[in-house]
Order: C-alpha cells, then structure tokens, then sequence
C-alpha cells in the first residue's frame, strides 16, 4: 500500500464532505422556508453521499492498515495522529495537509447540521406551540375549586364511587 493511495482516498473524502456541507447549505435554506417536500427530496439526494463516506472511510481505514502491516507496524488503534508520527519528509507533509483538510471539511459539516438541528427544534416547538393553543383548554385534573358554578355544576362532577345508599 502506497501513502499517495491512502492521500487519494482522503482526498476523495474531503470531496465528499465538501459537497455534504454544501447540501446542508442548502438544506438550512429550505428549514427556512418551512418547504417539506423540498426537504425530503434533499435528503434523499443525500443519501448517496452518505453512502459514499462510509466506504471511503472503510477504505481508508483498510488502507492504513494495509501500510502498517506491510511497513513492521502493529498499532491496533492506529489515530491519525500516531500514523503520521510514522513518516517524514514529504509523505508527512502530504499526509499532514490532507488530514488537516479532513479535518477542516468534516468540522464545517458539523456545524452546519447544528445549525440545521437548531432550526428544526425551532419549528417542532413553533408547531406544537400552534397546537396548543389551537386546542381546546381543559380543566386541571386534582384537587382544587372547579371553575362550573350554578345548578349544572353537580350534574357534571363524577364520583369515583358511584354507590348509591
């Protein structure tokens, strides 16, 4: 395994989430406009990337590996930072600006889906706010004075016994 092919998969992979935050640009603009069905079409356009991250990052992964066993190496937990501690000279120079572009693109998607979060917990509390107040209020259930008052209101009180003596 060659450290150029372990730099074209990372590089492949910060593509991928390159185009994911800009989905998730895309996708706080139509939380924005409250279009559902915009929504559900840009989800599901997402789906192949997703898809595509989790191989690349299998790859990945499958690569390094592949690079320690073939070098002497048996680090089980292999971090990035403990592989590049491996190298030198230009390959940890490539290596190292790939990670940190990885690193970079995977930290604006993050944010960018927060903000996506935050603004869909915002509309589900708008909505059930709605909802609320569109409901009819009904009486506390507990102790306490009912708020009926006149001749009705012993017609609309129940007994939890209903005996009759």
């Amino acid at each position: 395994m060659t450290v150029e092919a372990i730099v074209r998969t990372m590089v492949s992979l910060v593509d991928v989430h390159a185009k994911m935050t800009e989905m998730a640009r895309e996708k706080t603009e139509i939380l924005k406009e409250a279009d559902v069905e915009a929504l559900e079409a840009q989800l599901k356009k997402e789906e192949p990337y997703i898809e595509k991250i989790k191989e690349l990052e299998t790859l990945r992964v499958k690569q390094m590996h592949e690079w320690l066993e073939e070098n002497g190496q048996t680090m089980e937990t292999a971090t990035s930072t403990s592989f590049l501690s491996l190298f030198a000279g230009e390959a940890k120079e490539k290596l190292t600006a790939v990670f940190a572009d990885l690193t970079r693109s995977v930290n604006e998607l993050k944010a960018q889906n927060r903000l996506n979060q935050q603004l869909i917990e915002q509309s589900l509390q708008f909505v059930n706010v709605t909802a609320d107040l569109l409901q009819p209020g009904n009486e506390p259930v507990g102790y306490g004075k009912s708020r009926q008052t006149g001749p009705n209101q012993r017609q609309n009180q129940r007994s939890v016994f209903d005996s009759k003596a």
